[in-house]
Parts: C-alpha cells; structure tokens; sequence
C-alpha cells in the first residue's frame, strides 16, 4: 500500500480575462460654468430684448364707393294708398293697394266679385273694390283669380258701405297693375 505523502505538487494557471475600462462621457448643452458669488450678491438677471418686426407693407381699406339710392317710382303717380280712401268718401281718385283676399258670389243678389285690398274681409278697415255681374262680363278672365295677389290701381269713386270704402268698377279699363 502506498501512502500518501508529500510529492510532487503540479501548479495549474487559469488565466484571468483582461478587463478594459469603459468610460463614460455625457454631453450637456451648456458649459459648465462655476461661479462663485459673495454672500452679500444676489444674482441680476440679464434682459434679452425681444426681436422686432418691422412692418413690410401698410394695408389701407379701399373706400367703399357710396350709393345713392334710386327712389321707387309710384305704381300709380298720385294714387291713394288704400288705407286712406276711408278719408275720402265721395272723390273720384285711383286707389292703388295690394289685393289680399277675393271671393266671387255667384249665389248672391247681384252676383259680386270682391277685390280686397290692404286687409282680408271682414277687417272693417279694407277697402274693396266690387264688381257686380253686369261689369264682371265686361273681363276675359275671372278678376277674383287674375288679380289675387298683385298690386293694383283701380279708378272711380269712393263709397261707404257699412262702415268700409269701396269702389265699384264696371270693367277691366277701371283697373291697372303696375
């Protein structure tokens, strides 16, 4: 049997890997700048002044040209506005007015046709123009259908009939539109 003792010792070497040091730089936007103040300075700010624009070109507004307006000639120079026939009974005069409301009454005693102008029947402050069926001949075209509305001129005499003016026309010669 052998023994153990002290005999030859075999050294083993385990190489080490090199190590190369990193370094690390940091880039900042602004130089370090150290200052050293007493402790009786407070810092001042500095003023940056603001940049100015000068004005390249100056808009000036173009005048606007004025207009003189043109005056709307009178459907019928020198007619009266329906709402003032009722302040002239009796005269003989053109009334001009728009015709608002019509009716024909073939079923009634001398079978009228009703032109209302200003204001519908039964506002007593219309005025109307009545064309009773002797007169209502005298048209080529039915005037409750022609004349519905437009504006018209209509020449005679003025009457009172239960508290309204009124006009009766005998044919279309007494009318005009404008």
């Amino acid at each position: 049997m052998i023994a153990p003792g002290p005999g030859p010792v075999a050294t083993v070497a385990v190489a080490q890997p090199e190590v190369t040091p990193t370094i690390f730089f940091i880039a900042t936007a602004e130089p370090i700048v150290e200052a050293t103040l007493e402790p009786t300075q407070t810092p001042v700010p500095t003023m940056v002044p603001e940049p100015t624009i000068e004005p390249t070109a100056t808009l000036v507004p173009e005048p606007t040209p004025t207009l003189t307006p043109t005056p709307t000639p009178e459907p019928c120079p020198g007619a009266l506005p329906w709402y003032e026939a009722i302040n002239n009974i009796g005269a003989y005069t053109t009334v001009v007015g728009p015709v608002v409301d019509t009716a024909y009454a073939p079923d009634s005693r001398g079978t009228p046709t009703f032109l209302n102008l200003g204001l519908s029947y039964p506002d007593p402050g219309r005025f109307t123009v009545v064309i009773w069926i002797d007169g209502r001949w005298n048209f080529d075209y039915p005037p409750e259908e022609t004349y519905l509305g437009l504006t018209i001129c209509v020449t005679g005499t003025i009457e009172l009939y239960e508290g309204s003016a009124e006009m009766i026309v005998e044919g279309p010669e007494w009318i005009s539109v404008p």
